[in-house]
C-alpha cells in the first residue's frame, strides 16, 4: 500500500483527462473540501471533509463519482469520533483514513517490483494471528506495526532471515485494526491492513 495525502482548498473540482491530456470532464465539488480524488475504472473516488453550510461542522466522507457526474455512492461519518482516525476500506483493497484534519489513501497498488529483494508467492497472508511471508534471498527483514494514521506502533521483528517462506505470530499485541509493514534490506515494502483479535 502506499500512502498519499493531499489538500485541495475549498471550491475544488476533479479533472477527468483522457490518455491525451485533453478535457473530458470536470467534477464540481464545491459542496465541500476534496482532499483527495482517485480514478477507479468508471468513477472517482474522492475523499472530504464534508462542510455543512447550516452549521460550523466539517463531516469526513467518501464518495464515489462516476464519470458522468452522478454520485454512485456517498457515505457520512458523524464528527463525533472524538480525534480517533476514521477508517474506510474501498471495494478493490484501498484505504481511506480520516485522521484529525487530515485524509490519508492507501492505495494497494504499490506490490513487489522484480527489481526488490523481497517478494511474496501472492501476498502478505495472515491467518489465525499469523504472518506469512516468503524472501528470494538472504536479507536483513524489519517488520513494523503502523496506526492507520501513518504513526508507527512497533517494531515487531528485525535480523537477518534466509531465503524461503517465514512466518510470526502476532499474538500478545494490542487489538485492533493497523498496517502491518514488511521491509527487506531497507527496500521491498510489503503492507496490508490487519486486524489482530
Amino acid at each position: 500500500m502506499a500512502k498519499t495525502s493531499y489538500f485541495v482548498p475549498l471550491y475544488a473540482s476533479v479533472f477527468h483527462l483522457d490518455a491525451d491530456g485533453n478535457l473530458l470532464q470536470i467534477l464540481s465539488l464545491d459542496e465541500g473540501w476534496a482532499n483527495t480524488a482517485r480514478k477507479q475504472a468508471n468513477a472517482f473516488i474522492v475523499a472530504s471533509f464534508f462542510s455543512s453550510y447550516k452549521t460550523s461542522l466539517t463531516f469526513p466522507t467518501v464518495q464515489a463519482i462516476g464519470e458522468d457526474g452522478t454520485t454512485k455512492w456517498k457515505k457520512t461519518y458523524s464528527n463525533s469520533t472524538n480525534g480517533n482516525p476514521v477508517a474506510q476500506p474501498l471495494s478493490n483493497d484501498d484505504l481511506v483514513v480520516f485522521a484529525s484534519d487530515s485524509i490519508y489513501y492507501y492505495s494497494n497498488t504499490t506490490g513487489v517490483s522484480r527489481k526488490l529483494s523481497i517478494s511474496c508467492k501472492a501476498r502478505i497472508r495472515i491467518t489465525d494471528n499469523k504472518l506469512f511471508y516468503t524472501l528470494s534471498e538472504v536479507s536483513f527483514v524489519k517488520i513494523s506495526l503502523y496506526s492507520l494514521d501513518g504513526k508507527i506502533i512497533c517494531n515487531v521483528k528485525r535480523g537477518i532471515q534466509p531465503v524461503g517462506e517465514h512466518s510470526l505470530r502476532l499474538s500478545g499485541l494490542a487489538r485492533g485494526a493497523c498496517i502491518i509493514r514488511v521491509k527487506s534490506n531497507g527496500q521491498g515494502v510489503m503492507q496490508q491492513r490487519v486486524v489482530i483479535y
